[in-house]
């Protein structure tokens, strides 16, 4: 007779449970809060840097406008010459020679005048440099859609109060000191060049001085623009290695169009430079704000200083453009400063330069 043996009772297993414990729930809520903190932490960084940079951006798209318009404007400067001849003395005919007057030789005559340079103006409220010419820039008090219309147009530093631009409300109580780039643009109705330069002869400044007179054809352009640098200077194909360079055609950095040069490959009589560097200096209104009226002064002294003589225009080594540049940016530097730098050769359309032209 068989044994049955006995049946072993079966483990039962208990279900499995889904939650979490104390411990879990605690490592998952430190991990979720370090990451929220650190994506906080990007993305304010993130946030301030964007309106930083855009800031800093916008505080210097007034300047960049104002550069864009600048040469622009420069470089459709025209002296509209002609051609006739001249006396042995270099005299043309006029009224009072005409029953004595020899023809000696054919030149380049203009009307037209162009200026560029430090100490255009003998005061102490425009720093750097000026430029002054003629332009077919269609400024007209009565015509509309004559682009063709002749202005003189010019462009130059100041520094000083605000008042005269603001409403007579606010100009007592809400003016405020700034370097500013301003524009002239005479009216082509009061073009006042022709009567002074229909005077053989003529080689003064009196057609830019009545031209300032004119309130109305004075604007700002922009603000905390603290220096205007001009370097008229010969095309690269006709900078003669070893003979003519950057500094040659004006080693002062002043160009008139109404004086000679002996030497015919130099000589601007009633010609336009063919190219022209111009290089804008801005600040930030944020350093244009904290400074004050002494301090502004002193900075004005210190560029007055600055772009006398060209020298050596590459070189920092040596005196001259390049270094100069050098000594502002250190300056701006060294006075905490935020500053930007608009630089560019402009070349003049109606500049068809002579290398031979003996006046």
């Amino acid at each position: 007779m068989s044994r049955l043996r006995p049946v072993p009772p079966r483990r039962v297993t208990p279900p499995l449970s889904g939650a979490f414990t104390l411990v879990e729930v605690l490592v998952s809520f430190s991990v979720v809060a370090l990451l929220t903190v650190i994506l906080a932490s990007m993305v304010n960084a993130t946030s301030s840097l964007w309106g930083q940079t855009r800031g800093r951006i916008e505080q210097f798209q007034q300047a960049r406008e104002a550069f864009d318009s600048l040469t622009r404007r420069l470089s459709e400067a025209t002296l509209n010459t002609y051609y006739d001849y001249v006396d042995a003395a270099g005299n043309p005919r006029t009224t009072a020679n005409s029953a004595t007057f020899v023809p000696a030789r054919y030149v380049r005559q203009s009307e037209l005048r162009f200026l560029s340079g430090p100490n255009l103006f003998q005061d102490q409220t425009h720093p750097s440099h000026a430029v002054f010419f003629q332009a077919p820039l269609g400024g007209s008090e009565t015509q509309n859609g004559v682009d063709q219309l002749l202005n003189t147009c010019g462009f130059y530093i100041e520094l000083g109060l605000d008042s005269a631009l603001l409403p007579p409300v606010l100009g007592a109580t809400h003016a405020r000191e700034r370097f500013r780039l301003m524009q002239l643009l005479e009216p082509s109705e009061g073009l006042s060049v022709y009567g002074h330069t229909r005077t053989p002869g003529y080689r003064g400044t009196d057609w830019i001085t009545q031209a300032l007179a004119k309130p109305a054809a004075l604007s700002p352009v922009a603000e905390n623009i603290i220096a205007l640098v001009l370097l008229p200077k010969l095309a690269p194909q006709d900078q003669v290695s070893g003979r003519y360079n950057d500094a040659s055609l004006a080693p002062s950095y002043t160009y008139d169009s109404t004086a000679s040069n002996a030497v015919a490959a130099l000589n601007p009589k009633n010609q336009l430079p063919p190219v022209i560097q111009v290089t804008l200096v801005a600040i930030s209104e944020t350093s244009a704000k904290r400074m004050r009226t002494s301090e502004n002064d002193d900075l004005k002294a210190q560029i007055d200083a600055l772009f006398r003589e060209v020298g050596a225009a590459t070189d920092s080594s040596q005196e001259g453009y390049a270094k100069d540049f050098q000594t502002l940016e250190a300056t701006l530097v060294s006075r905490h400063i935020d500053y930007r730098v608009f630089s560019s050769n402009v070349t003049l359309k109606a500049a068809k330069w002579s290398r031979e032209q003996k006046n």
